[in-house]
């Protein structure tokens, strides 16, 4: 119950993931994905996200978008799309849009087609983290609400430096759960199945202060995460 009322003064990272096609003749959906998060000493947040997405006839690109708040802001930026060719669109104003599309050919004039397609995210999250008196607090939307279909499979793998000790998560809803588990002494692992569209899936730690070396680039409130007695 602590962890829930916490969650009131946290600020939530909603990754909305709101994914558009650019054709009318074709489909995808969400085979699988897998999520490295690194939660570094200054606050931020190194994320790393890989889709496998599976697609039905033409579907030249797919954009991608995360919502900010306040003085948020996403850097470094690195989409790679392994096997096929890509024209990448990055926009930054009240929410980072990564547009990508995606080709067969070097000269990018053939829109793939009825096949699979990875995508790799890379990039900092920098004023995610809210960092308190007593501890830091991380609210992550792993799946975020706006999909508009389901995905079978999904990894996340959260990664504290200084290790699992006086580390505390919980994992919002449980109901698709496979597994979660520490499953080295730095890394939270956690498996996902069969999540239906519109379906948030949130990961909540806490994490003690000492952990950062700073918090130039966590959110910093003046004030006790954790409630007195």
């Amino acid at each position: 119950m602590m962890l829930k009322k916490m969650l009131i003064t946290a600020i939530i990272l909603t990754f909305l993931l709101m994914p558009i096609a650019f054709a009318s003749d074709g489909n995808y959906f969400v085979t699988s994905v897998k999520m490295d998060m690194t939660v570094n000493d200054d606050g931020s947040l190194l994320i790393v996200e890989e889709y496998l997405y599976e697609i039905e006839g033409s579907i030249p690109g797919i954009q991608r978008e995360i919502p900010l708040k306040g003085n948020q802001s996403i850097t470094d930026v690195s989409i790679e799309t392994p096997g096929c060719y890509n024209d990448v669109l990055i926009e930054n104003s009240s929410s980072t849009k990564m547009t990508v599309w995606f080709y067969n050919d070097e000269a990018k004039t053939e829109p793939v087609e009825n096949r699979q397609v990875q995508v790799k995210y890379t990039y900092n999250f920098n004023k995610a983290l809210t960092v308190y008196d007593d501890c830091a607090q991380l609210d992550y939307y792993v799946w975020g609400k706006g999909w508009a279909n389901s995905v079978d499979n999904l990894e996340s793998n959260i990664h504290i430096k200084d290790g699992k000790d006086n580390v505390n998560y919980t994992n919002i809803p449980e109901d698709y759960i496979i597994s979660s588990q520490w499953s080295t002494q730095d890394t939270l692992t956690t498996r996902v199945a069969d999540i239906p569209a519109y379906t948030p899936f949130e990961q909540y730690l806490t994490i003690p202060k000492d952990y950062f070396k700073s918090t130039d680039n966590a959110q910093v409130m003046n004030m006790n995460a954790k409630e007195d007695g």
